[in-house]
C-alpha cells in the first residue's frame, strides 16, 4: 500500500478528476488518506463502515458523523459543479463494508434537507425534532459534531460536515443571524446567510449507496481486491444486521458497470 499515495499524487497532478480508493482495512484507508492529503495539499475524505454496535445510526457515533460529513461534501459537489462552479475534486479513501451499506440517495437527502436562512422564519419545535430524528443528539453545551443545544432563542448546530458549530440567533421565530463559533471561547468567527442540514436516519430513506454521489468520471483505484473481498466477507459475518448491507459481489458489480 505504501506506493499507492505517490502514485495518486503523481496522477493528480495530471487531472482534476474525483478519485476514489478502496482498501481492505480502515486503518489503511485513513493512513494512505493522511498520506495522500500531505503529498497533495488537497483534502481527503475517508468514508468508513458505519457503526456495528447498533442497528440504528446516531451522529453520537463517530463512524456515523464521518459518513454523513463525506456523504454532504460529495452532496455539495455535485451541486456545486450543476451550477457551474470551480471546486476542487472530491477524494475519498473507503473499504468495502463501507460501500456495502445503504445510505440516503441524493434524491432522499435533497427532499429531507433542512436549509436556515437569516430572515427566515422558524418552527423551533418542529426543527428540534427533526434534529432528533436526523439522528443529532441534544446536549447543554455543543462539543463534537452532530451535537445541538437549545437555550432560549440560541440554539447552536454542529453539523459533521462543518469545520465549526452554528450559532442560530432568533428574534422570536425569525432566524436574526447564523455565525460559525469557536467552541472553547465561544467567540464568534464568521457570519453566515444561509445552514444546511443534511439528515442520516429518521423519515429519510436508506435507498442508496455511496457510489449514488460519484460522477461518471471518478477514477476507482482497488488496491489488493483478493484482501478486500475477504475483509467485506469477514464482516458481514461479524455483524449482527447483515440485511443493512449489499452483498459484495453486488457492490463490484455495480463499480464493474459504473467505473
Amino acid at each position: 500500500a505504501g506506493a499507492v499515495p505517490p502514485f495518486l499524487a503523481a496522477w493528480l497532478h495530471k487531472t482534476k478528476q474525483p478519485v476514489v480508493v478502496i482498501l481492505p482495512q480502515v486503518a489503511e484507508a485513513e493512513s494512505i488518506g493522511a498520506e495522500l492529503a500531505e503529498l497533495t495539499g488537497s483534502v481527503v475524505d475517508t468514508f468508513p463502515p458505519g457503526s456495528e454496535e447498533t442497528e440504528l445510526e446516531s451522529l453520537a457515533h463517530r463512524e456515523t458523523a464521518q459518513r454523513l460529513h463525506v456523504l454532504s461534501r460529495l452532496y455539495k459537489y455535485t451541486q456545486d459543479v450543476a451550477s457551474g462552479q470551480s471546486v476542487d475534486s472530491p477524494i475519498v479513501t473507503t473499504t468495502l463494508p463501507a460501500l456495502m451499506q445503504s445510505v440516503p440517495s441524493p434524491t432522499s437527502l435533497d427532499s429531507d434537507k433542512q436549509v436556515l436562512s437569516t430572515g427566515k422564519q422558524i418552527n423551533l419545535a418542529k426543527l428540534k425534532s427533526w434534529l432528533l430524528e436526523a439522528g443529532y443528539h441534544a446536549t447543554t453545551s455543543v462539543q463534537l459534531p452532530g451535537e445541538f443545544a437549545l437555550r432560549g432563542g440560541i440554539l447552536d448546530i454542529f453539523p459533521p460536515d462543518e469545520s465549526l458549530p452554528i450559532r442560530v440567533e432568533l428574534f422570536d421565530d425569525e432566524i436574526e443571524s447564523l455565525r460559525s463559533f469557536d467552541v472553547v471561547t465561544q467567540r464568534s468567527i464568521e457570519k453566515r446567510k444561509t445552514l444546511q442540514l443534511l439528515a442520516v436516519q429518521g423519515s429519510v430513506a436508506q435507498d442508496g449507496s455511496v457510489l449514488d454521489f460519484l460522477p461518471p468520471e471518478t477514477l476507482v483505484l482497488i488496491h489488493e481486491r483478493p484482501s478486500i473481498s475477504t475483509a467485506g466477507e469477514a464482516f458481514l459475518k461479524r455483524i449482527p444486521f447483515p440485511e443493512r448491507f449489499d452483498a459484495p459481489d453486488a457492490v463490484w458489480a455495480r463499480l464493474a458497470e459504473h467505473y
